[in-house]
């Protein structure tokens, strides 16, 4: 590996015409050299295209992947066939990374010797400006040259958010491990980063925050889709499996509260659409009740919910939770 990492930028972008200029623009105006940038086209039908491949052809940093529209775990996968650097970060094609984002990746790995993986933070906000915030705040000290006992034990302890785009991670593991991407699954990070952070063996994290999540009205986040719901107890049901086969009781914990918090938050978001719906829900979440009879009992007071989700949202989750509950005779 060389002396200073070369990064790979890896994002995934479908019909992002408005927002991609501003993306590989806040990579490559990067005061930091050895990285290169995979645009996955992920079969767009808008300009996007002749975007991406634009850049190709002005900087040779600057790779493109066009593929039939598979979704967003399908175009990362679909770049990680073809990166070439020691570590892979990812950024969707609507976000941007923030000045010096790689100069602060790259100090970090070298400081704590290349470590498997490494955890950064990030900045949101809308479109209009109406709302901004900030992820929460790490203490290196809990994190850099930690064991993944006492990383875990750690993420447990604070509202982390899951999101795959604050991982940087070593391209081997990829392979090791097989973390590729869930094709066709919605909050595919959910299921990934709970095996990303169990499988390394050694971390380190970014304090500046180097990633700027843009909240608009076509992003994965703010469209509504029963799917996800579906989704999050399918993921539920997975990381139950993985508990029950692990032998590390940290491990074995940590992907029991990975569960319980997406079976909360599934749960609640459900409440919102009408009874079929709820009803479905409901069903799905049957096997994942059986497998863990104290799930909806450590979800049962408001200061779980706040805790993990933060205040106003975690109270708005727990009366809904409520319901459902009451929905379910639990």
């Amino acid at each position: 590996m060389e002396t200073t990492p070369k990064i790979s930028v890896i994002v995934p972008a479908y019909n992002v015409e408005k927002y991609l200029d501003e993306c590989v623009q806040s990579v490559l105006s990067q005061d930091y050299g050895n990285f290169e940038l995979v645009l996955v086209d992920d079969g767009s039908t808008d300009s996007t295209p002749a975007i991406c491949d634009k850049y190709a052809a002005q900087d040779s940093r600057v790779r493109v992947v066009h593929q039939a529209n598979g979704g967003r775990s399908e175009a990362r996968n679909g770049a990680l066939r073809v990166v070439t650097g020691d570590y892979v970060a990812n950024l969707d094609g609507d976000d941007t990374y923030l000045p010096q984002a790689l100069s602060n990746i790259s100090q970090k790995i070298v400081q704590c010797h290349f470590p498997d993986l490494v955890l950064g933070r990030f900045s949101a906000y809308t479109v209009d400006d109406s709302f901004t915030a900030k992820d929460v705040e790490l203490d290196e000290a809990r994190i850099d040259g930690k064991t993944t006992s006492e990383l875990l034990e750690y993420l447990q302890s604070i509202p982390f958010i899951y999101t795959q785009c604050r991982y940087i991670v070593k391209r081997e593991m990829f392979e090791k491990f097989n973390l590729f991407f869930e094709k066709g699954l919605a909050h595919e990070d959910e299921y990934w980063t709970p095996q990303a952070l169990c499988h390394a063996q050694s971390y380190a994290a970014v304090i500046p925050p180097f990633y700027s999540y843009r909240i608009h009205g076509g992003s994965f986040m703010t469209t509504r889709d029963f799917k996800k719901i579906l989704d999050k107890l399918w993921i539920c049901k997975r990381l139950q499996e993985f508990q029950m086969q692990e032998s590390d009781s940290v491990k074995k914990g940590f992907f029991q509260f990975r569960s319980e918090s997406l079976a909360a938050s599934a749960l609640s978001e459900a409440m919102a659409y009408p009874f079929a719906d709820i009803k479905k829900a409901a069903n799905e979440c049957v096997p994942i009740y059986q497998n863990n009879s104290n799930l909806f009992h450590k979800f049962n007071r408001l200061n779980k919910f706040v805790r993990i989700f933060g205040c106003p949202r975690g109270i708005r989750i727990y009366a809904r939770y409520v319901k459902l509950r009451q929905f379910l005779h639990l």
